[in-house]
C-alpha cells in the first residue's frame, strides 16, 4: 500500500513537478463577474493577469467544493492508496474546511469503512510556494517508501523551517481582497513605499518597507542568507523574467541551483498579490 500526496493550488507547484511526484492538485476557483473558472485548469497564470490588468472590478476566489476533495480522496483510495492531504493556512482560506468535510464523507461511505486507507487532513499554515515546497518534500519522502509515522515526524519541522517573504507593488490587492491580515499595520503609509511581507502563524504580517523594487530585492537576498542553510527555495512571480533571474543569481551562493524552483504566482494567489509580485520562499536544512 502506497502514499499519495493531495494539495490545493494555492500551492503554486509548476503542473511538471507535480505530476513527475505523483501530487494530485485540487484546483480552487476563480471567479471574474459571473465568469468562473477553476485555478490552473480553465485560466492559465498568462491569461489570468492579462485580464487582470484589463479589469475595474477585482475578481473573487473561493475554495474547491466538498465534493472536488471527496473525489480526490475515493479516487486514490480505490486504487488501495493512503492520502496525505496538505492546504494552506486555515486563516487564509476556507479550503482546509472543506478538505476535513470531504473526509468526514469519505469516511462515513460504506465501501471506505470496510478497507484499510486512511486520509490525513494537514495544515500547513504557508500559502503559495511555502506550502508548494512542503507538499514536494513529503511527496519526495512517500516517493522513497516512508511511512505514515516518518511524514508525521518530519512535517511539524519541516513547516517550521520554511519561510516565505513577498515583495508587493501595492497592498492594493490584498485590501481589496480581505486577506491584508496584520499587514493593515502598513496600510495609508504606503505612498512610494514598496511593502514586504511574510506568512507568521498562518497569517500575512507586514516585515519591511522599502522605497524602491531594486532595494526590495537585496533585502530579499538578505532574508534569504538569515535563514540559511537552505534545503530548495522557491522563486515565486508575477513580475519580469529579469527579476527572476536576479533573484535566482542572488542565491546562487546560498543554494544548488537544481533546487531552485521558479513559478508563478498562479490566479488564486495573484487575486491577492496583484500584478508585479515577487516571492521567495525557502526551507531550511532540517
Amino acid at each position: 500500500m502506497s502514499i499519495k500526496v493531495v494539495t490545493d493550488s494555492t500551492s503554486d507547484i509548476p503542473k511538471s513537478l507535480a505530476d513527475a511526484l505523483g501530487i494530485t492538485v485540487v484546483p480552487l476557483n476563480v471567479h471574474f463577474g459571473d465568469d468562473t473558472y477553476k485555478d490552473g485548469i480553465d485560466i492559465t497564470s498568462e491569461e489570468f493577469y492579462r485580464r487582470l490588468k484589463g479589469e475595474t472590478q477585482l475578481p473573487k476566489t473561493s475554495q474547491p467544493s466538498v465534493n472536488d476533495f471527496v473525489q480526490a480522496y475515493e479516487s486514490l483510495t480505490s486504487q488501495g492508496n493512503d492520502v496525505i492531504s496538505i492546504h494552506i493556512s486555515e486563516k487564509l482560506s476556507g479550503t482546509l474546511n472543506s478538505a476535513w468535510q470531504a473526509r468526514n464523507t469519505w469516511e462515513e461511505s460504506a465501501g471506505n469503512r470496510q478497507g484499510q486507507e486512511w486520509v490525513d487532513i494537514v495544515d500547513s499554515g504557508l500559502a503559495s510556494m511555502g506550502l508548494g515546497l512542503v507538499v514536494l518534500e513529503v511527496a519526495r519522502l512517500v516517493n522513497d517508501g516512508a511511512t505514515r509515522e516518518d511524514v508525521q515526524r518530519a512535517l511539524g519541522t519541516m513547516i517550521a523551517k520554511t519561510r516565505c517573504f513577498v515583495l508587493l507593488d501595492t497592498l492594493e490587492y490584498l485590501v481589496k481582497g480581505g486577506r491584508i491580515g496584520k499587514a493593515s499595520a502598513f496600510v495609508g503609509t504606503l505612498l512610494s513605499i514598496k511593502p514586504i511581507l511574510t506568512v507568521t502563524d498562518g497569517e500575512v504580517h507586514p516585515l519591511e518597507r522599502v522605497r524602491t523594487r531594486e532595494k526590495g530585492i537585496a533585502k530579499l537576498m538578505e532574508l534569504a542568507q538569515g535563514v540559511a542553510p537552505i534545503r530548495y527555495a522557491s522563486i515565486s512571480h508575477s513580475s519580469t523574467p529579469e527579476e527572476v533571474q536576479r533573484v535566482k543569481d542572488g542565491l546562487s551562493s546560498l543554494v544548488s541551483p537544481e533546487d531552485i524552483i521558479v513559478a508563478d504566482f498562479g490566479p488564486v494567489v495573484g487575486t491577492y498579490a496583484g500584478p508585479w509580485g515577487l516571492g521567495l520562499c525557502i526551507m531550511s536544512d532540517y
